[in-house]
């Protein structure tokens, strides 16, 4: 790939095709999260940001005054002008160091209690949906979808909005700087301010998406290795240790050919950045110095002394006012062009915060937090389903129920047997009421469950699947976890009896103080079992549901 293919293929976008604009929230909407006390730390970041941003061209203004004492008579009074300026520059570096630590500061803090509440509603919202929005998601993007867009919320309105008013003020202050000192010159600099900014813009965005790509590769290699550890046992039952290391070792070939590329861009980006920089300086010097060449001759007398002649340098055109237009104004579109990665990082902001806002707005079909439903008293445990019709919706046309009949008394023990796929534990999940039947009834004492709190109904129900799920902790949390507002230890044991879990734990050398370990790999799948029926138990259900689980 050539040069111009290179640059073509990082900057020039499609047109055949018009895409949609993203959606985006409103800027009121971006920063809904935030308290007097977040709008308090912007002002004052926002204030201190501004101080760095103009102290870029002060320093050039106070470096010109260094050259014009330099250049100018060796007297008793040179010293002191020196150290003069050597004051102003200490003072002017503490003022940035302080100003540089406050605006971080203040922007880093009130982003991340921003981003703190963003995650919190978007976590919150995500617990709330229905299992039938987990269906037709992919749960195991949902973590890192979780990381992704929050933490783009987050850079949105701290940092990257802290080096915007940083990099506005120092385009602001270099471009008026540059005009004020000498404003032709300025204006000849101005016409090639683009080539400088575009640099700075390139070399900003190359890195940006360059550092995504490597990091889309790396990501792509690490799920490997977690779904490999994850499943360590599988993998060496199946002699698949080589088989998993050629795919990773492919992998992270992808992730060093994309370095190599991002190396190869960020390279061509920096150097142009450079490159236009000192072509704008160069039409700099050749207007600045023309121009007093131009003055020289004008002021010229007989005797060849000009207005630079003697002790006192009275040209309208220095050297000093040189140097300052034109590195001021190189400073402003440097800054300039720094300031539209901080604008895409804003918009990025807007976009991710209309994505976490769809699902914290979308009223799921089962709420769990709905209270506006009921609850009965006495509940007996007698479960009804009348001609109940049902798909899932992530396979909508496979109908899994049609026109089911099924009567349950108050306790009676039935179970449900038959092929694989015939619905049997989808008659359990509409107990639970994670789905609700497209057609009929499913009913509770004569109640339709759709009538009942969802949280309530949950707590009258005990489930134990196919595959029991034991959380990393001891037996006696695992157990203790089935009754949130408390369990005593009498109460864990009860259950572990009733499961018949009770004389193996006693085994263990920790007893119910015995970590399960991740996902309960410290137990055997019988133990694991028993350990969740007893949970189950310690809730002291009116209905007990076992998915192919028998204790």
């Amino acid at each position: 790939m050539g040069l111009y293919d290179v640059v073509l293929s990082m900057f020039c976008h499609k047109t055949a095709e018009k895409e949609a604009p993203p959606a985006l929230v409103s800027y009121r909407t971006l920063f809904q999260y935030a308290t007097w006390f977040d709008v308090l730390l912007l002002f004052m970041g926002s204030l201190a940001s501004a101080v760095v941003g103009l102290a870029q061209p002060a320093s050039i203004v106070l470096f010109a005054d260094i050259m014009d004492t330099a250049g100018g008579a060796v007297d008793s009074d040179t010293q002191d002008t020196f150290d003069g300026i050597v004051i102003k520059f200490i003072l002017l570096g503490a003022i940035s160091g302080i100003c540089g630590w406050t605006y971080a500061a203040c922007f880093k803090v009130s982003g991340f209690r921003q981003a703190a509440m963003w995650r919190k509603h978007y976590f919150k919202a995500i617990l709330r949906q229905d299992i039938g929005w987990y269906d037709t998601s992919n749960s195991n993007e949902l973590p890192s979808k979780i990381s992704e867009t929050t933490h783009t919320v987050e850079e949105g309105v701290s940092s990257k909005l802290g080096e915007g008013v940083r990099f506005f003020f120092q385009g602001f202050g270099g471009l008026v700087t540059s005009l004020v000192f000498m404003w032709d010159l300025g204006l000849i600099m101005l016409c090639a301010s683009p080539l400088p900014m575009f640099g700075a813009w390139l070399l900003q965005n190359t890195l940006k998406t360059s550092a995504q790509t490597v990091q889309d590769a790396y990501n792509e290699a690490g799920c490997v290795v977690t779904e490999s550890l994850a499943n360590i046992r599988t993998i060496a039952s199946l002699q698949a240790e080589n088989t998993v290391l050629q795919k990773y070792d492919g992998l992270l070939g992808t992730a060093e050919a994309a370095g190599v590329t991002k190396s190869r861009k960020v390279g061509f980006a920096s150097g142009l950045l450079f490159a236009s920089s000192n072509i704008m300086v160069s039409f700099g010097f050749l207007y600045g110095g023309w121009k007093l060449i131009q003055e020289l001759q004008d002021t010229e007398d007989q005797e060849g002394n000009n207005c630079a002649s003697g002790t006192d340098n009275t040209c309208d055109v220095k050297g000093s006012t040189i140097l300052i237009a034109m590195f001021s104004m190189n400073v402003g579109a440097q800054g300039l062009g720094l300031l539209e990665p901080c604008l895409s990082a804003m918009t990025n902001a807007r976009q991710s915060a209309k994505r976490i806002l769809d699902t914290v707005d979308r009223k799921p079909v089962i709420d769990i937090w709905d209270t506006s439903l009921k609850t009965v008293a006495n509940i007996m445990g007698e479960i009804i389903f009348e001609a109940v019709e049902f798909a899932y919706p992530s396979r909508p046309d496979a109908m899994v129920c049609n026109g089911f009949d099924l009567t349950i008394q108050a306790g009676q023990t039935a179970a449900l047997v038959g092929q694989s796929g015939c619905g049997k534990s989808t008659g359990i999940q509409l107990i639970e009421r994670f789905y609700d039947p497209l057609k009929g009834r499913v009913l509770l004492d004569g109640v339709d469950l759709r009538e009942l709190k969802v949280q309530w109904l949950r707590q009258k129900v005990a489930l134990v699947g196919q595959e029991p799920v034991l959380f990393s902790g001891t037996i006696r949390e695992n157990i203790a976890n089935g009754k949130p507002e408390g369990a005593t230890m009498d109460e864990v044991q009860d259950a572990a009896k009733m499961a018949n879990a009770h004389s193996f734990v006693m085994q263990f050398s920790l007893n119910y103080d015995q970590d399960v370990g991740a996902r309960g790999s410290q137990l055997s799948g019988g133990q694991k079992q028993r350990i969740a029926i007893a949970r189950a138990i310690i809730k002291n259900p009116t209905v007990l549901l076992l998915d192919e689980a028998c204790p």
